[in-house]
């Protein structure tokens, strides 16, 4: 049992400390902080020359002050909650439970999907050597493959930025959150600090669509990791796909290539007899089954050199309970 010196109060009457991480993280999200009497002195005070009175907090509960709690100054990305602990002449409590409060802390650097940066390799095409970029023009999009004009430059026309974030609540946009793209109806709003968006009404199938751009490329690889997608198109704005095409422009990810010329279901606008974009079929991204590894996509005789400000288009839909962990472009294999 612990002794206190007489007329020396302890530094230590209230702990808070780290409590269980959140979603799937491991590190501390606050610096555990020990308080004196002065610290958690209510608005009426209970202390007398910095000792407290007698008799406080006997016959009915005493409000303790405001605790202001510092977050980590480790270099660390994770979520997780505190929790509590206090002591008197008679020893030290257990901890409470966790408080029901989600703390959210970002200080360390980008890691995993990243909406500016959606990896593609240098070493593929010619023209250029950026990164994809997500874009947000179809955010209103309800539809698996909407409509586009051929002649908009979607890698420059609406691209998600950091410094002016349009926002995904109330739109059918999948969230990244910790560097995993992912279905998410969660509200932010309560119950978390910072506080965030209220996704809750989000409902229904939501869509990630990033635009990177090469020259003299037909074919490329989707390098994927998922337990399961709800389905994955790709497009190249301006080219004769967009006629070609019976999915307003778009290919389809999970049927194989019609084997030559130009891919699409319209025959007499030129396309091959398949909306099909998958090499082989062993290149085919399968809904709702596990994924990885690369996925050789082909513009069949088409290619990024004709494509408006050679862009091309890659639109993954995603439903309840549906992530993606890795995503980036490859030289196809």
């Amino acid at each position: 049992m612990p002794t206190f010196t007489v007329g020396i109060p302890p530094d230590n009457i209230v702990e808070v400390d780290d409590g269980t991480n959140q979603e799937g993280t491991a590190s501390d999200a606050i610096s555990n902080t020990d308080y004196t009497y002065a610290n958690i002195d209510g608005a009426s005070t209970m202390l007398s020359g910095g000792i407290p009175t007698v008799n406080v907090g006997t016959s009915s509960a005493y409000a303790i002050g405001n605790l202001t709690i510092p977050i980590t100054s480790s270099s660390v990305r994770t979520v997780s909650r505190v929790k509590v602990r206090a002591r008197n002449v008679n020893g030290i409590s257990s901890y409470s439970s966790d408080i029901a409060t989600n703390i959210a802390v970002h200080k360390s650097a980008q890691s995993g999907i990243s909406e500016i940066a959606i990896a593609v390799s240098d070493s593929l095409g010619a023209g250029f050597d950026d990164d994809g970029v997500r874009i947000f023009d179809f955010n209103a999009a309800t539809t698996d493959n909407p409509s586009f004009n051929g002649a908009t430059n979607f890698y420059t026309n609406s691209p998600y930025t950091e410094s002016s974030d349009p926002g995904v609540s109330g739109t059918k946009e999948a969230t990244i959150r910790l560097g995993v793209l992912k279905y998410d109806v969660t509200d932010y709003s309560s119950g978390f600090l910072p506080a965030g968006p209220d996704r809750s009404g989000d409902t229904g199938t939501q869509y990630f669509t990033f635009a990177f751009r090469r020259t003299t490329m037909s074919n490329f690889d989707i390098n994927i990791t998922s337990s399961g997608i709800a389905g994955l198109w790709i497009a190249a704005p301006g080219t004769a796909i967009d006629s070609a095409s019976g999915l307003n422009g778009w290919l389809d990810a999970s049927t194989t290539y019609g084997g030559s010329g130009v891919p699409g279901s319209d025959t007499g606008n030129g396309g091959n007899g398949s909306d099909g974009c998958a090499f082989t079929s062993g290149d085919r991204i399968a809904t709702s089954t596990s994924l990885s590894g690369g996925y050789t996509m082909t513009l069949g005789s088409e290619n990024g050199t004709n494509a408006t400000g050679n862009v091309v288009l890659v639109r993954i839909a995603l439903t309840s309970g549906q992530s993606v962990t890795a995503l980036s472009v490859g030289v196809a294999s």
